[in-house]
């Protein structure tokens, strides 16, 4: 059984989806908040995480480049209002998995947790490594080394900090 996370402040929304995750299957962990959210992914490691982006506190966007700073490698879907370009780009930049507006179906959000799930459990790619100059750079993990100095480029890479 997958455990899912689900970071949620609006309390009528967090029960609806927390009633019908369990309905499919799923153990569901709560969070109402990013900081409670950040606290608990860190703890508990779920496979899936369902994370706002409109949150007290700690924004979604914050939890999610946390949780990835940290090399948590949850499954996270964001699941928000914000349906503008601009908010589904910078999440996705930022290490999301996928990102789904609301208000959407039950069935839409199993289905793309199931898709991340399938896409997650694929074996892990070999890293790749570009060198140029006195410069190397291991894209799977982000790293720009320049002779012996690391830099984490994620980031910089997103233009967002």
């Amino acid at each position: 059984m997958s455990r899912v996370l689900l970071i949620e402040d609006e309390p009528e929304m967090l029960m609806i989806l927390r009633d019908n995750l369990e309905c499919e299957g799923y153990q569901v962990l709560l969070a109402e908040s990013g900081e409670l959210g950040l606290a608990t992914a860190l703890r508990e490691r779920p496979e899936v995480i369902l994370l706002d982006l409109m949150l007290p506190r700690m924004s979604g966007y914050e939890v999610c480049r946390k949780l990835r700073a940290a090399g948590i490698r949850s499954l996270i879907i964001m699941v928000t209002a914000r349906n503008q370009e601009l908010d589904r780009v910078a999440g996705l930049e930022l290490g999301a998995d996928d990102y789904l507006a609301k208000p959407f179906s039950p069935k839409i959000l199993f289905s793309r947790i199931k898709a991340v799930l399938r896409r997650g459990r694929e074996p892990q790619k070999l890293a790749k490594t570009l060198s140029f100059g006195d410069f190397t750079l291991e894209v799977d993990r982000y790293l720009l080394r320049k002779r012996d100095k690391y830099k984490c480029v994620t980031c910089e890479a997103t233009g967002i900090s």
